[in-house]
C-alpha cells in the first residue's frame, strides 16, 4: 500500500522502514571494512563469519558450500594464519605456496575455491577424497 501524500501516519512507517534499511546497510558495510582492516565493529562477528559468507557468495550452491566449509574448518579452522604442524601449509586452504600465506582472507578463499575446481571439479569431490585419504 502506497502512503497517500495526506496520510502522515502511512509516510512515517514507511520513512521508518527506509531508515531501518540504510541502518542495517551501514553495519553490514562497518563490518565489512572492519574485516578488511583487522577490526571489527559489530560484537558477535567474526572474521570466520565475513569470510564463510563471502565464500558463500562465491558458491552459491549450498551442499557445494557445506563441503568447502567442512573442508576449511578441519584445514583451518577458517584461520588465515593457520600453519600446519609440519609448517610448510599455510592459510585457510592449508596450501603450500608461500605467497599465499600472504594473502587476505578474501583472497585465500578465492584462490582455495579455485584451486578445488580446477583439481576436483566440486568442493564436495574434494571433500569426498579428503575424507577418504586425509589431504586435499
Amino acid at each position: 500500500m502506497d502512503p497517500k501524500e495526506n496520510d502522515s501516519y502511512s509516510f512515517k512507517v514507511v520513512e521508518n522502514k527506509e531508515r531501518e534499511k540504510k541502518r542495517l546497510l551501514v553495519l553490514i558495510v562497518a563490518s565489512l571494512i572492519g574485516a578488511v582492516n583487522g577490526q571489527s565493529y559489530a560484537y558477535g562477528v567474526e572474521q570466520s563469519d565475513l569470510l564463510k559468507l563471502y565464500a558463500h557468495s562465491r558458491i552459491i550452491n549450498y551442499e557445494q558450500f557445506r563441503c568447502f566449509d567442512a573442508l576449511i574448518t578441519r584445514e583451518s579452522h577458517w584461520n588465515v594464519k593457520a600453519i600446519s604442524p609440519s609448517g610448510n601449509h599455510f592459510g585457510l586452504g592449508q596450501m603450500k605456496n608461500t605467497n599465499y600465506k600472504k594473502l587476505d582472507g578474501f583472497t585465500m578463499v578465492d584462490w582455495s575455491i579455485r584451486y578445488i575446481t580446477k583439481r576436483y571439479g566440486s568442493m564436495c569431490n574434494a571433500w569426498r577424497f579428503f575424507k577418504a585419504k586425509g589431504y586435499h
